[in-house]
């Protein structure tokens, strides 16, 4: 059972908050058993097999330089950069940088059963990032994501703060987020779920102690990558085929309304989960807090 299954049930609280407007705290929901740990995050630094960009480091919104945190190997006789160097990510995390993991799923059987379950339940594309911020410090400057966002707090505390305001219901992620516009401030703690909706304004720092959170970033395909997926469905069927041996007999005029005409039709035939699925693989799932 994954640690959010109970939560996403038919009158679970986050499938009965996925579609609304307001975030929602849920305190002791979970068990992070099988979640990744700071202990297991230490041993994979030391292991250095990870690449950039799987690991990257900010503080307050600066990324750390590449050159600072990476280093190269030699790969069958090839000279690879960007794997982890451990002594400059120890540096940058002992000078208060927060350490950002993405795609956990990738190493973690945890998270990545969380993020299948996710994505059967919701008609997104799911991802997950690490966080694990030295006390007192922020990674990243108040923003929005693109995407519907869930929060697991998995060690420490992290204390978050949230804004909106109509100006901010935007399609694209931004940093512009006016620090008036604070509704909500709260301290997340080990078991704790925060679910955000979409563009949501948000940052967060550690309290006490280190924080160590995941979150799961779930990401729905927007109008324009809706119809080039439906347009893609189409240029693969034999009613595109036909048109294209038949459009040098018509005009140019004739051409752009049998075009028009053709694709009313298909998009009323067409299977909507198959374009829902196309869409979903063109998605860039961005970045989170």
């Amino acid at each position: 059972m994954t640690p959010l299954h109970s939560l996403l049930s038919e009158q679970g609280e986050l499938r009965r908050a996925y579609h609304g407007r307001e975030p929602v705290l849920l305190r002791q929901a979970v068990s992070t058993e099988g979640l990744p740990t700071s202990a297991e995050i230490d041993a994979l630094i030391d292991a250095s097999l990870l690449r950039w960009p799987y690991l990257t480091l900010f503080q307050d919104g600066v990324r750390a330089p590449l050159s600072e945190v990476t280093t190269s190997r030699r790969i069958r006789g090839q000279q690879v950069d960007g794997f982890l160097n451990p002594d400059g990510v120890r540096r940058h995390l002992a000078a208060g940088a927060t350490l950002r993991m993405s795609e956990v799923q990738h190493w973690n059987p945890t998270t990545r059963r969380q993020v299948e379950e996710l994505a059967t339940t919701f008609p997104t594309d799911v991802t997950s990032l690490m966080f694990l911020t030295p006390e007192g410090k922020r990674g990243l400057l108040p923003h929005r994501d693109g995407s519907r966002t869930i929060v697991v707090q998995l060690e420490g505390a992290k204390e978050w703060h949230l804004y909106w305001s109509e100006d901010g219901d935007t399609p694209d992620p931004t940093l512009d987020v006016d620090p008036a516009s604070e509704v909500d401030s709260f301290v997340l703690r080990p078991g704790d779920v925060l679910f955000m909706p979409y563009a949501y304004g948000h940052a967060a720092s550690a309290v006490g102690e280190t924080s160590l959170h995941i979150t799961f970033l779930m990401a729905e395909p927007s109008p324009d990558e809706l119809l080039g997926a439906l347009v893609a469905e189409w240029l693969g069927t034999e009613r595109m085929s036909a048109l294209l041996r038949q459009h040098s007999t018509l005009s140019l005029p004739e051409t752009v309304e049998t075009v028009l005409a053709e694709l009313e039709k298909f998009a009323h035939e067409v299977d909507t989960d198959g374009v829902l699925a196309r869409a979903l693989t063109t998605i860039n799932t961005r970045d989170g807090s």
